[in-house]
């Protein structure tokens, strides 16, 4: 399946914390402002109109670096862009990307917390499911909620008895699109998933169920998805033994009255 255009984002950052993505997702996340470099397709993320490249920066827990380092650094700096890869994965050379935002700004103080939103156009849209059947959902009621946090505790369990079947089910919406957005075999995606799902099964510790009291429950993609975490910060599903610890973030999207995985 050949994709018509592809969307990629290019981020590097160090010395504050800083979550960002394409329409909300959490593409570039630094808790603890030690510095990443993050290159990704983000072809899954873009929706036919009204895009968006979404951001915070913030102050570390405790408002220091895992050094000691009182944040923000001195040379603390944020770049991120969205833009059309050449065939290397690289910006076109003359060609300026859809959407681009630096810190510390040019001018003025180096304010944190700061939120960015940077609307952006795209000539292609990517053909992903997600978009044409989730509905926008502005606010949740009570019942959306307790749906929603079941729904990820399901999941949860799931990945825990190493289902590979199971996983690929309940999170085929989001999957689906990946093979659409990248390109692949729906088939071909649906076989990785199920053989590499069943590897949650061996982790040794996993976090109990969530309840709807420490959900947290953000609204992204313009109402059509709601990122789920613990609390304000931590991924709605995490796994973990003494070497490796796994953590998932988890979209939830209103499909025909019902809450599924949609991201």
């Amino acid at each position: 399946m050949a994709i018509l255009n592809n969307y990629a984002m290019k981020a590097k950052c160090y010395g504050v914390a800083i979550r960002a993505g394409v329409n909300g997702s959490l593409t570039l996340v630094d808790l603890k402002g030690e510095g990443k470099m993050v290159y990704r397709q983000v072809n899954d993320w873009i929706r036919p109109e009204k895009n968006s490249l979404t951001g915070l920066l913030f102050l570390p827990p405790g408002g220091s670096l895992p050094d000691g380092t009182r944040a923000p650094t001195p040379d603390a700096f944020l770049q991120i862009s969205i833009y059309v890869p050449d065939e290397l994965g690289e910006p076109v050379v003359g060609v300026p990307p859809l959407a681009a935002f630096r810190w510390p700004l040019p001018i003025g103080p180096r304010v944190v917390p700061m939120p960015f939103t940077i609307p952006f156009k795209i000539a292609e849209p990517i053909p992903t499911r997600l978009w044409s059947v989730a509905a926008v959902v502005d606010s949740l009621t009570n019942v959306d909620r307790a749906e929603i946090v079941a729904l990820v505790n399901r999941l949860r369990a799931v990945m825990a008895a190493g289902d590979g079947v199971g996983v690929y089910e309940m999170m085929q919406l989001r999957y689906d699109d990946e093979a659409i957005a990248e390109g692949f075999s729906i088939a071909d995606m649906k076989q990785v998933v199920v053989e590499q799902s069943g590897a949650f099964g061996h982790f040794t510790r996993g976090q109990p169920d969530l309840d709807v009291l420490s959900a947290g429950l953000t609204l992204v993609a313009g109402g059509q998805l709601y990122l789920i975490t613990r609390g304000a910060m931590q991924s709605a599903i995490t796994f973990e033994d003494d070497e490796t610890k796994l953590s998932i973030d988890v979209y939830a999207a209103k499909v025909n009255g019902t809450w599924v995985v949609g991201r």
